[in-house]
């Protein structure tokens, strides 16, 4: 008769630990987050929420009114938050987790270098963002100063050409003026033509 008390008292402790530890285990919910900042596109922001299971109710609130999804897009810039809590039968956990969307400079650059000979690989000069300024004004120099190419308002990827012959390979510099009505609002670098 001991030998059976001492079982069942055995048995009793490990069970009550057992439902104890499963009652009030925390599950190892990750969330991690990521954003963009506006730049030439609205800016964006997103979370992943990890170790969660089927039976998990989540709720996800944005601060920008959007709800039940885990990615914003077209966010001006400011201070943005959402709102996460993760339900099931023993654990109730919530967060809220803050983004700084900031406002970058929207720049236009020119590849490093291209290369116009004819393969269909890099053989124009092509300008990111471009698009984003309707009212450009872009100048191409050569290392001597010699202007060698412009153009205004509608972009056409230059070829490497002057007055229809190849210019030949050697570093060239662009000043790219965001609106030809403002002089003071530019980018100057360069551009190399290898062939």
């Amino acid at each position: 008769m001991l030998n059976y008390l001492i079982s069942l008292k055995s048995f009793l402790v490990f069970f009550f630990f057992f439902l104890f530890s499963v009652a009030f285990a925390q599950s190892n919910f990750q969330i991690t987050s990521s954003y963009t900042d506006q730049e030439c596109e609205k800016g964006s922001a997103s979370i992943i929420i990890s170790g969660t299971s089927s039976s998990d109710s989540i709720k996800i609130i944005w601060s920008s009114g959007q709800e039940g999804v885990k990615e914003v897009l077209k966010l001006d810039s400011g201070i943005y938050s959402v709102y996460i809590s993760i339900t099931n039968t023993t654990t109730f956990k919530d967060t809220v987790v803050n983004f700084n969307i900031k406002k970058v400079e929207c720049v236009a650059l020119a590849s490093i270098y291209f290369s116009p000979n004819g393969d269909g690989y890099n053989d124009v000069l092509n300008i990111a963002n471009v698009n984003k300024f309707p009212n450009f004004e872009l100048f191409i120099y050569n290392r001597w100063g010699q202007q060698v190419h412009t153009q205004k308002n509608v972009y056409t990827p230059w070829d490497g050409t002057y007055n229809g012959l190849p210019m030949p390979d050697g570093t060239y510099y662009y000043v790219f003026f965001y609106d030809s009505s403002n002089k003071n609002y530019f980018v100057k670098l360069f551009t190399t033509i290898l062939r």
